[in-house]
């Protein structure tokens, strides 16, 4: 069985919905920063599992790239928009 839609794909979404927020926000283009990226990373794994018994979680970041704390709140109702067409596509293939 392929995986399709797993969690790592939910995750990449999220992760590249804030590399733009923060880009936006700040200028700065995490992209080619690997441990700016991993710390990305490890905070959305987390906040993801928050979002299974909460309706927000915080992502903090001190120090998150070029001494640029990273601050943000993801909510369950943005994680289900960000990944709407994989949650779609896993919801008709279980029925």
């Amino acid at each position: 069985m392929t995986n399709i839609a797993g969690g790592e794909d939910f995750d990449q979404r999220v992760m590249d919905h804030f590399i733009k927020l923060f880009k936006k926000k700040k200028g700065k283009d995490i992209r080619k920063n690997n441990r700016s990226v991993q710390k990305l990373r490890r905070e959305v794994e987390k906040a993801k599992r928050a979002l299974s018994a909460a309706h927000q979680a915080r992502i903090e970041i001190e120090s998150f790239f070029e001494s640029e704390d990273f601050s943000e709140t993801l909510t369950r109702a943005k994680f289900e928009e960000l990944n709407m067409v994989s949650l779609a596509f896993i919801f008709d293939a279980s029925c």
